[in-house]
């Protein structure tokens, strides 16, 4: 899926009320990968052709699935764990749905 402004929005709105194609693992999966390549390419938002806003809206995902996962389970759990069972609350996806809706 390309990333857009209205794509992260339609994503999140999915993921947020169980009509995605996606699982939680694969939207945040999807997310971190957008993130980490404007990290690792030193790319502004602008060069992804997506807000700054966006760009914050990814890296709180993709923060929030980890903090999630680990002040959920032990190491020894998450070991073993099938991510692609994991829902991570809809309060953390609520921020982004919020700030997204006021931008678009």
């Amino acid at each position: 899926m390309i990333l857009t402004d209205e794509t992260l929005y339609q994503a999140i709105k999915d993921i947020y009320f169980d009509k995605s194609d996606m699982n939680h693992r694969e939207f945040c999966d999807w997310a971190s990968m957008h993130f980490r390549r404007m990290i690792n390419e030193d790319l502004d938002p602008e060069d992804l052709g997506i807000s700054s806003l966006t760009a914050n809206i990814l890296m709180d995902i993709d923060a929030q699935w980890n903090l999630y996962l680990a002040n959920t389970y032990l190491p020894n759990t998450l070991k073993s764990l099938n991510l692609n069972n994991i829902k991570s609350p809809r309060m953390y996806l609520d921020y982004g749905i919020d700030k997204l809706i006021l931008k678009i």
